[in-house]
């Protein structure tokens, strides 16, 4: 009886071990089927060291720390690889920090409310004034047809004056006295008859529009322009860049939208961005904390799909700056060449990256409980009888990373896909 005891006893540990190795086996080969690539602690610029155009990057959740880093790291590679990137956030004085420190002296350019240089119009004719205002008038502050020749009619007055035409001058024009003022200027022979007679007559075509023109300037003045703002004035109108003049020489801008609100002031930066890729020429574009949907001219460079254009996405939520529009995040995230993915609070945020993530055949264990073992008083086991769990293992589709685990991460940590590597990688961030 006691051998027979001990025969029990020696089974049971046994099949506990098998058991052990088992199920141990298997959560190592469900971790194998994950196919998350461990790197060692590494600060997030290594992983911008490759090409970043033309792409689309995505960056979500996290610290702004973490972010801005994301961030150097690819305009480190664009610099790199010469191509001219813009990159437009909201106060962002981290971003600013690391900026002036990694590219000071080089082919750099700060646009904030401390360096207002801003101006959109260095070196455009009245056709491109023209269609940078139209294309660029939206949100609420539209401009119809009829006030491209009142428009057309501005700028030829401000250019009478032997002046290069600047944003300010537009946003400060006297509208309600232009008559007068056009008057004025022939009396005192500064413009021919003939001239002040060919403006008035354009101004009158568009006098129709002259509201909702006077609207968009007014929008874009106190969004940009003023003290506080980003836009150059006649103090400074010298030391003016626009989009254009700094990315034809290979250059990189930053610049500061000062709110995330101003739609308007996006816009006008779109506008002149698009424009600029519609010549062909190549471009990085980076969004960081700014509402893609907020702004129509910044929707339609996403939707258009330049391929000149690498497109670089950076939010504490990448779905709520797509506007919560599931279709537009599933196609950008998915032809993404990268993305980033850090802890996120909100729920319906983290499951969407989940799903985006993907899925994997995971092996699932189930257990049936086996007691056919008859006790006795002592609790020693009859000889010839066992207990213990039927395991049974089946395949199910499951979650390589749930929403629960993106809204535990710690902030320090960050599951990186790379689409030319083919790569799905978990890192803790120094």
């Amino acid at each position: 009886m006691a051998d027979s005891f001990i025969w029990g006893l020696v089974r049971n540990w046994r099949y506990n071990r098998n058991k052990k190795k088992l199920l141990r086996n298997i959560d190592i080969e469900n971790d194998n089927a994950k196919g998350i690539v461990r790197y060692q602690p590494s600060p997030i610029e290594s992983f911008f060291n490759g090409q970043v155009y033309p792409s689309k990057i995505v960056v979500s959740g996290g610290v702004v720390e973490f972010r801005a880093g994301a961030i150097l790291g690819a305009g480190i590679a664009a610099y790199n690889q010469s191509i001219p990137a813009v990159v437009l956030h909201a106060g962002n004085r981290r971003l600013e920090t690391i900026f002036d420190q990694e590219f000071a002296g080089g082919n750099y350019v700060r646009i904030n409310s401390n360096n207002p240089i801003y101006d959109p119009l260095i070196g455009l004719s009245n056709a491109e004034i023209n269609k940078l205002f139209m294309s660029s008038a939206a949100n609420g502050c539209e401009i119809k047809s009829a006030g491209k020749y009142y428009l057309d009619g501005v700028t030829d007055f401000i250019k009478s004056k032997g002046v290069n035409p600047y944003l300010d001058m537009y946003m400060n024009a006297p509208h309600m006295q232009l008559f007068d003022k056009i008057d004025q200027a022939e009396a005192q022979g500064r413009i021919s008859a003939n001239a002040a007679q060919d403006i008035k007559s354009k101004i009158v075509q568009g006098q129709i529009e002259r509201n909702n023109i006077e609207y968009f300037f007014d929008t874009l003045k106190q969004q940009g322009g003023g003290g506080g703002g980003v836009f150059a004035t006649k103090q400074n109108i010298s030391n003016a860049e626009s989009i254009k003049k700094v990315a034809e020489r290979g250059g990189t801008v930053l610049i500061d939208i000062l709110s995330s609100a101003n739609s308007q002031l996006v816009n006008l930066i779109a506008s002149e961005i698009s424009i600029f890729l519609s010549t062909g020429q190549r471009l990085l574009l980076v969004i960081d904390s700014i509402s893609v949907e907020a702004s129509e001219a910044l929707s339609k460079i996403l939707k258009t799909n330049f391929q000149n254009c690498g497109f670089m996405l950076v939010s504490e939520d990448a779905y709520s700056a797509l506007g919560g529009n599931d279709s537009l995040f599933s196609s950008f995230v998915g032809s993404a060449s990268k993305y980033v993915v850090f802890n996120h609070t909100s729920a319906i945020s983290a499951g969407k990256w989940s799903q985006a993530i993907g899925d994997y055949d995971k092996h699932e264990v189930s257990k049936n409980y086996l007691n056919t073992a008859n006790y006795n008083s002592a609790f020693s086991i009859i000889p010839g009888q066992t207990q213990g769990d039927n395991l049974n293992v089946s395949l199910k589709r499951e979650n390589r990373v749930k929403p629960e685990e993106i809204m535990r991460m710690r902030s320090n940590e960050a599951y990186i896909y790379d689409a030319q590597n083919q790569e799905f990688a978990y890192c803790e961030i120094t």
